[in-house]
């Protein structure tokens, strides 16, 4: 049976998760699910991925309980998300966690940076992940939505924390090099992944009936258009022109400053590297606890495209705040 979906956790439910047939924003219910993921149609294609994000961020402030919290990791993606709700002029509140010990102040450091430059206010929450990790508040969340990620689980436990929508910078695509496995080539084809693992941020606030944008970068299928078609970096990886190149992950920081040149250029974090050990025994546990929880589910670029392309022209729409 589908979980009730009290909020809009994408613009008109779009972005849709489940299991085969059609059984959607539903949990599993045995290791012979087969996951599947679909994307709804874009009703015009931006200019360029920011527009797209500046739109989603005015759709989220009208759609969505006050106050907005955007979770501000100091990461490229977050600060692309909160200069897309600056842009947009709607009013945000911001919320970084803190892991003790200062296990994640090289990431805290660009969340101090951005509020000293643009003079915002940020609520800093501290959590002791040693002790989190092995508490009943911890396995109430990964049981509840059987997430095989600590770190996911930590950015849902600071997400609970806040009064209003919270805002995780999830969702840009990822796209993969498909491979032959058997005769051990690659292929010409590339395709989007979507996981069971990150869709368990969906599940968490749709069964604790919270308002969240769990995945920003999905929020309208018009933000994952823009992005894959007007998308020069991307357009190279896909018409395999960089040799070598297997996936988008490696290069997500500089396909997210093509569209905002002026975010600093940093390393790809997790806010979790000085405790890597710890957090790998951790998602081993989790690996075992829910064996059938961390599924795939591959989507062809060129299908995805069909999926996305719009029926209508843009000055045919209705709805949508287009100023």
């Amino acid at each position: 049976m589908a979980l009730p979906l009290l909020y809009e956790y994408t613009f008109d439910h779009h972005f849709k998760f489940g299991f085969e047939p059609n059984r959607y924003f539903e949990r599993r219910q045995g290791p012979e699910d087969i996951f599947i993921a679909s994307y709804g149609r874009a009703q015009f294609c931006p200019l360029n991925w920011r527009e797209a994000n500046v739109l989603a961020a005015k759709e989220i402030f009208h759609r969505l309980p006050q106050p907005l919290w955007v979770l501000f990791s100091g990461g490229t993606d977050s600060e692309a998300c909160l200069r897309s709700f600056s842009e947009a002029k709607v009013p945000v509140k911001i919320a970084s966690l803190k892991l003790k010990k200062g296990y994640n102040q090289h990431d805290l450091d660009y969340v101090r940076k951005y509020s000293d430059k643009y003079s915002c206010e940020v609520e800093v929450i501290e959590l002791d992940i040693e002790e989190f990790w092995e508490s009943r508040e911890f396995y109430r969340i990964v049981d509840s939505i059987e997430c095989v990620s600590p770190i996911l689980a930590a950015h849902l436990w600071l997400a609970d924390q806040l009064v209003g929508t919270p805002i995780l910078a999830q969702g840009e695509p990822h796209l993969k090099k498909e491979i032959d496995q058997k005769a051990e080539r690659k292929l010409d084809s590339w395709y989007l992944v979507e996981s069971e693992r990150l869709c368990s941020l969906y599940t968490h606030f749709i069964k604790t009936k919270k308002p969240a944008v769990p995945g920003f970068f999905q929020y309208m299928p018009e933000q994952t258009l823009s992005f894959l078609k007007n998308n020069p970096l991307l357009h190279d990886l896909v018409n395999n022109r960089i040799f070598g190149k297997l996936g988008t992950r490696s290069s997500k920081n500089q396909m997210v400053r093509q569209f905002y040149p002026e975010i600093e250029e940093r390393p790809k974090f997790t806010g979790f590297e000085k405790i890597s050990f710890l957090h790998d025994l951790k998602r081993s546990e989790l690996a075992e606890r829910f064996p059938h929880s961390d599924a795939i589910v591959k989507i062809d670029y060129e299908d995805l495209l069909s999926q996305l392309e719009p029926l209508v022209k843009k000055e045919e729409n209705k709805g949508l705040l287009l100023k």
